[in-house]
């Protein structure tokens, strides 16, 4: 089912919604600890650096790889049903919480070095936020008693 092509008018307003949600996130939290933004859609501009949220970095990529570890996971490790269903309820805001902060890392670099300092950032910052974002599904996991597979492989 997640390997299925949806449509390109479903896609698109998906990523657009997600990529909005980021930058105003992101834009939120680096004001708030300080930082001069401007902010024109999904243009953020720091001092010395402008940044754009592109489609490619909204996050929905995050959220299907995060939704179909977290199908498999619960499969795996719960045995109840509501248990999976917080699990799965849990992937938008995770998938959405980790984009934020790695934008917000994004900024903080720009911010600090300028664009060499953000394109040497972005590709590691990715990488963070993946692990991030699995790390917290786990802990979420774990906090919800999924400790045991439901057999052994």
């Amino acid at each position: 089912l997640l390997a299925y092509p949806l449509p390109h008018s479903v896609l698109a307003g998906m990523t657009t919604r997600i990529q909005s949600a980021s930058t105003d996130g992101a834009t939120a939290l680096m004001t708030t600890l300080g930082y001069p933004l401007i902010k024109q859609g999904n243009v953020i501009q720091v001092p010395g650096a402008m940044l754009e949220v592109a489609e490619a970095c909204s996050g929905f990529h995050k959220l299907l790889s995060l939704t179909a570890f977290t199908l498999l996971y619960s499969y795996l490790f719960t045995s109840s049903q509501w248990k999976r269903l917080i699990l799965i309820a849990a992937v938008l805001p995770l998938a959405l919480l980790v984009n934020i902060l790695r934008i917000s890392g994004l900024i903080a670099a720009a911010a600090a070095g300028g664009l060499p300092a953000l394109h040497r950032a972005h590709d590691m910052a990715e990488y963070c936020a993946i692990g991030l974002a699995f790390g917290l599904l786990i802990l979420l996991g774990r906090v919800l008693g999924c400790r045991t597979m439901r057999f052994s492989l």
